[in-house]
């Protein structure tokens, strides 16, 4: 029986056009030759896969944020075997949204590696890929190799992710799995992503984004997180989206509460909101 041997492109969280406008140009140049892309999930609008598939066929899931045909139409996992090496897909998240954000408060880094190694151990496959952390990471956890390529756009709208990133898995089926990273912001440069599970999750994440909100802004976040924006979702991202996007892409400076109450009043929010931001002493003196 022959050596197979299998390149495939790993990338996730693109988030586009909604956290950012298009495929990086360098993820062509790292995806060059490549049998197979894998995307894990978060993609955005599906003419992003589509874009890829222009390299090699693409296989994918769906994430926890996504537009709403990606929802419809990309599974939550995927199984597929190359080089004779089985492979899970996943985005990583918990489908259930309330689970979801009770488990993000754990800063312990094994439940969540436990849980992703799990999807592998039931389909008894040597290899899961998932996405969702934005932390790109390659280690072996219960058997299992999990590999994360890292991520195209930020984790959130008041962040911005640092390092986007891509990687590329090779396989052969008489050899072990070999996972390179590529960080996009140079000349595709290698790397070795390194995360210290003692230090836990958040410290790796800091790692990889930062805030994209001046300290007097980001000391309401949560306030304006529970309170403000479940009031009017859409109306609020309609203002905060454009305010933000360059600073995703760090061509501006942190996003100032002058400037944001500023487009806050130039625009037409519902009178719900105006009330909401009226009963703080600091919003209110802008209103």
């Amino acid at each position: 029986m022959p050596d197979a041997t299998v390149t495939i492109g790993l990338i996730s969280d693109t988030h586009i056009p909604f956290r950012w406008d298009d495929i990086p140009e360098a993820v062509f140049e790292c995806f060059a030759g490549v049998d197979l892309i894998i995307h894990a999930g978060d993609v955005g609008e599906m003419w992003v896969l589509d874009k890829l598939s222009q390299i090699a066929p693409v296989v994918a899931v769906h994430g926890n944020d996504e537009g709403e045909q990606a929802k419809q139409v990309l599974p939550f996992q995927h199984t597929l075997v190359a080089a004779g090496q089985r492979i899970v897909v996943t985005h990583g998240h918990f489908p259930d949204r309330n689970e979801e954000m009770e488990r993000r408060k754990d800063d312990n880094w094994h439940p969540k590696l436990a849980r992703w190694a799990s999807f592998g151990k039931r389909s008894d496959a040597q290899i899961v890929i998932y996405g969702h952390t934005h932390i790109p990471m390659a280690l072996k956890y219960d058997g299992v190799l999990l590999i994360n390529a890292g991520a195209i756009a930020s984790g959130g709208f008041p962040v911005r992710q640092t390092i986007q990133s891509v990687a590329r898995l090779t396989l052969r089926s008489k050899a072990a799995p070999i996972v390179e990273h590529f960080d996009l912001s140079g000349q595709n440069k290698k790397f070795t992503p390194e995360v210290d599970l003692d230090a836990g999750f958040m410290m790796a994440r800091d790692r990889y984004q930062e805030s994209v909100l001046s300290a007097d802004l980001q000391a309401h976040l949560n306030w304006i997180i529970k309170e403000v924006y479940p009031l009017a979702p859409e109306p609020l991202l309609a203002v905060f989206t454009p305010l933000l996007r360059k600073r995703w892409t760090g061509e501006l400076q942190p996003l100032t509460l002058d400037e944001l109450m500023t487009a806050v009043k130039s625009d037409h929010l519902p009178q719900v909101v105006i009330e909401k931001l009226r009963e703080s002493s600091t919003f209110s003196q802008y209103l």
